[in-house]
Order: C-alpha cells, then sequence, then structure tokens
C-alpha cells in the first residue's frame, strides 16, 4: 500500500479532476464495462478515497448495498436519450460516475472531507 502522503497527493488530485460531464461523453467507457454507478445518496469522492485506499471491505459492503454497481445498459441508454449530465470521478483505470442533483457546486475540503454547496 502506498504511504500517507503519496495517498494524501491521489486524493487531492481526484478532488480537483472531478468534473460534470454529460453521459455522451463518456459513452465510450461505458462500452469499455469500466464505468460504475455511485448511488445518488452516497458521497462519490467518498468511494472514490475507499478505492483509491484500497479499502476492500467498504467496497464490498457498498456493492452488497447497491450503492457501488457496473453501470447496466438500460440506464446507459436512460442516460443516452436524455443526455445525461453526470458527476465524473477518475480512478484509473476506472470511471466512477454519479447523477447530477439540481445547482450543486462540489468544494473539496483541506480536511478531505467533501461538500455540495448550493
Amino acid at each position: 500500500m502506498a504511504g500517507n502522503e503519496e495517498i494524501d497527493n491521489a486524493i487531492a488530485e481526484l478532488i480537483r479532476s472531478t468534473a460534470k460531464i454529460k453521459f455522451s461523453e463518456l459513452q465510450r467507457f461505458f462500452a469499455q464495462g469500466i464505468m460504475y454507478v455511485v448511488a445518488k445518496e452516497a458521497d462519490l469522492i467518498d468511494v472514490a478515497t475507499k478505492m483509491i485506499t484500497d479499502d476492500k471491505a467498504s467496497i464490498e459492503e457498498l456493492i452488497e448495498n447497491g450503492v457501488f454497481k457496473l453501470a447496466q445498459d438500460e440506464q446507459a441508454r436512460e442516460w443516452l436519450t436524455d443526455d445525461t449530465m453526470l458527476w465524473c470521478a477518475v480512478v484509473a483505470p476506472y470511471i466512477l460516475v454519479q447523477e447530477f442533483q439540481g445547482d450543486l457546486l462540489f468544494d473539496g475540503n483541506q480536511d478531505g472531507n467533501s461538500e455540495y454547496l448550493q
């Protein structure tokens, strides 16, 4: 496992690179089978951080609870039809997405917590 400073740098980069993007621009990642969906009630950055830190137990729990799953054809068709705006985070080689909710702005705090602001 990487050292704390390396993990902190990876999380900071993750926060900086998180963006809103239309599904049509992410469609090729879905086709490659590397797009995962984070449920609306979860924190995208928190889930991505669990992947970066290789927190297998937490990731397995998220999968078991349906909070984190591989993107499915039906959802992708809907997103493509609506050209849905998604939050996107990259945890190479995976792309994590979450449906965008309203006019929220992301603010990655220095303490490692993420917030969504109105």
